[in-house]
């Protein structure tokens, strides 16, 4: 058994070798060569969806090509360029001007929102038994982002600020450097800080009283004393040099002030407990150990000082303008009073002092809510918004340009205007460009006036009624920067989750001048901590700086954007 076994086998293998070689046997099928795998590419851009840089840098990666015959980057499908292929990665470097020449920001606006993908072409094609052929391309998963072109970036050094959480700018002026001075977080507290544009620090102080903070106001320095002021809404005002090394101090509940041009400060101090009331001057550079406050309108010769100072004072020939809100609550009268004060005394130099205006609150459909005016730089006219409620509940918003001289401007004595009503809760009332414009300010809307005769401003479509500039989504208004000539710019924050909750912007919105509308808009996540916000100042030269998270960015002028965007379209 065993011998006829083997024999059996070697008698299969020996047919199987006659079968291989003979006509008639049938051969294996051919095997079937599998098709090059398809190209793919692959981008890669940096890492957050928002591009703020001179230029938009990436790479792309490829697979699946013998030879790589092409490459070129899309946007929304549509070709942007051709990308030389240098190898495995390709880098590329995408410039403002491609995108101005395709027309995406006059269409999409600043900053401009992109969907890129990148193509692969390859050199060799897949042919067919007909004799036919196709091209060999693939195209990378699109990616969104957010661009805007900005002059230059400076990160944080290691991770830290490379700017104050809020500043000043100033410099810039025929080629001098631009330096920031503002208050900053520490390990140890809060500084002041003052730091030029290459992130060197020039000066800090890091026990300034009272403390430095995201909302302590810094003003431009009075280059006569070489002094400016911090101060702090409730808490006090500093005078520093230019070294931060503190002058003059007052601490208290100080609610407003004002820089004189001898670089004395004018302060209203308001008790919540409506105990003291007083206007005072503070010295600039007292001398050692003297009293820094030059004259107070509070103490035995009091000159008075009811109400609400609702409006910056003002010092104008030698003349200290405030404007006193009072509202008497059995009567439910309000009245604007504008009172002038020797700036030399303290003496009240208008007794009897006008009501310029006179509001009757008809409860219980109005309420009374304090008017935010601005003086004019001579103090000779007053600003304010007046708010009313219509039988349905309404809020609507009047700016009335009165003459700060003359009693009654709400029925037409000294009014030199009046705007139409405006829909919503508009506090505030400003004015920029040498006094020629006026911005009124809501949390929700923000309206521009020409000054000489209050016609609005707003970019309009001529078919329709102008329209206010809004923030975005579920954001408010929550400070605006005036520029050096007819800019201005808007910085919108998230709304608190709780009450007292601090929130910090994260929108800005750009404007050249409000007839031509907004030339570009910057939005980004956070807002939580200065660290994730944003914020922005103009420096003597009309240069915008911002700071993006930890970032410096310096943009382009407003005149480059508006020349890349084109006209804004009206709403």
């Amino acid at each position: 058994m065993p011998g006829r076994s083997r024999r059996a086998a070697w008698a299969t293998v020996v047919m199987l070798a006659l079968c291989v070689s003979s006509v008639g046997c049938t051969p294996p099928p051919p095997t079937t060569p599998l098709p090059p795998p398809a190209p793919r590419a692959f981008l890669a851009l940096p890492g957050s969806t928002t591009v703020i840089a001179p230029t938009i840098r990436g790479q792309i990666t490829t697979s699946g090509c013998r030879k790589v015959g092409g490459l070129e980057l899309r946007e929304s499908n549509n070709f942007v360029r051709a990308i030389p292929y240098t190898g495995e990665p390709t880098s590329f470097e995408l410039t403002p001007g491609e995108m101005q020449f395709q027309g995406l920001y006059n269409a999409r606006g600043l900053a401009l929102p992109l969907t890129l993908t990148a193509k692969v072409t390859c050199e060799e094609v897949d042919t067919f038994a007909d004799g036919g052929f196709r091209a060999r391309e693939g195209t990378s998963q699109p990616v969104s982002i957010t661009f805007l072109p900005v002059q230059s970036v400076r990160p944080g050094p290691e991770g830290s600020m490379a700017l104050p959480d809020s500043f000043v700018a100033e410099g810039g002026v025929a080629g001098q450097p631009t330096t920031f001075v503002g208050c900053v977080g520490t390990s140890t507290g809060t500084a002041l800080l003052r730091v030029d544009q290459n992130g060197a620090g020039r000066a800090v102080n890091m026990a300034l009283n009272p403390p430095c903070r995201f909302g302590t106001v810094v003003t431009a320095a009075n280059r006569t004393v070489d002094v400016r002021w911090v101060w702090t809404a409730g808490v006090g005002a500093a005078a520093v040099d230019g070294q931060l090394n503190v002058t003059s101090t007052v601490l208290g509940p100080i609610r407003r002030l004002a820089v004189a041009p001898d670089g004395d400060a004018i302060a209203w101090l308001d008790e919540e407990s409506g105990a003291r009331s007083e206007v005072i001057r503070i010295a600039a550079r007292p001398a050692p150990m003297a009293n820094p406050i030059r004259w107070t309108t509070f103490g035995p010769f009091s000159t008075g000082y009811p109400g609400i100072m609702n409006a910056d004072p003002v010092i104008s020939q030698g003349r200290v303008y405030t404007s006193s809100w009072q509202y008497n609550q059995g009567t439910a009268v309000g009245r604007v009073v504008v009172l002038q004060y020797d700036y030399a005394t303290g003496m009240v130099a208008n007794n009897p002092p006008p009501a310029v205006i006179t509001q009757r609150f008809a409860q219980p459909l109005n309420r009374p809510i304090t008017p935010v005016g601005q003086f004019s730089v001579d103090g000779t006219r007053l600003y304010l918004p007046l708010l009313a409620v219509d039988t349905q509940g309404q809020l609507s918003t009047t700016v009335v340009s009165c003459t700060s001289a003359v009693a009654g401007c709400e029925t037409g004595n000294g009014r030199r205007w009046s705007s139409p009503a405006l829909l919503g809760e508009l506090t505030t009332v400003l004015t920029f460009s040498s006094g020629n414009l006026l911005a009124l300010v809501g949390p929700f809307a923000t309206w521009f006036f020409n000054e000489a005769d209050g016609a609005i401003l707003n970019l309009a479509n001529p078919q329709a009624p102008p329209q206010p500039l809004r923030p975005s989504g579920n954001l408010y208004t929550q400070g605006v920067v005036v520029g050096k000539a007819t800019d201005f710019y808007v910085l919108n924050a998230p709304l608190p989750a709780t009450e007292g909750q601090a929130t910090f912007p994260t929108e800005v919105v750009a404007l050249d001048h409000p007839r031509t509308g907004e030339v570009w808009r910057l939005t980004i996540e956070g807002g939580t901590f200065p660290g994730d916000s944003l914020y922005l100042a103009v420096d003597d030269n009309g240069q915008a700086w911002l700071r993006v998270g930890i970032d410096q960015v310096r943009p382009l002028g407003l005149a480059t954007y508006r020349n890349q965007r084109g006209a804004t379209t009206p709403p």
